[in-house]
């Protein structure tokens, strides 16, 4: 399937409870990614369920009803284990999971290049040179120093 001009390939999947949803989506769909969302983790499930194509990049708040961020995304690596994780939360602290990370709040700039820090990443390395960013280094402070990736 060609991509269409100004259209980008990648497919995310996100899944909050609060009102920032419909923010995230429209800063998601405005750079061009392909945007699927739920409001809770079991709802997320069953959208991914039912969704046949690839899902590039879960975008999931930690702390949801029902179900959490990381239960969420541990279901859903199960039946997609190439599927990349980025968890939003208020509470910094609380995150202890070794996947990635964006504290709210958070500018829409901010979003998108995590959102594409995490894309271009293999288990937690970036895939033109291989180093590995720390926790902090998630942050965006840190350039990949083989490319102009930041890490």
């Amino acid at each position: 399937m060609a991509e269409s001009l100004g259209e980008r390939l990648e497919t995310i999947l996100v899944v909050d409870d609060t009102d920032i949803l419909g923010t995230v989506v429209a800063v998601l769909h405005d750079a061009k990614f392909h945007v699927l969302h739920a409001n809770s983790g079991p709802n997320a499930l069953k959208l991914a369920a039912n969704y046949a194509g690839r899902i590039d990049l879960l975008l999931s708040d930690m702390k949801m009803p029902g179900m959490s961020g990381p239960d969420l995304g541990e279901a859903l690596k199960r039946s997609r284990p190439d599927m990349h994780v980025l968890f939003i939360g208020g509470d910094l602290l609380l995150f202890n999971y070794g996947w990635a990370f964006i504290q709210k709040p958070f500018m829409p700039l901010k979003l998108l290049e995590m959102v594409n820090v995490v894309l271009h990443t293999v288990d937690g390395s970036c895939q033109s040179c291989g180093s590995q960013p720390s926790f902090m280094s998630r942050t965006l402070e840190q350039n990949c120093l083989h490319s102009s990736e930041v890490h």
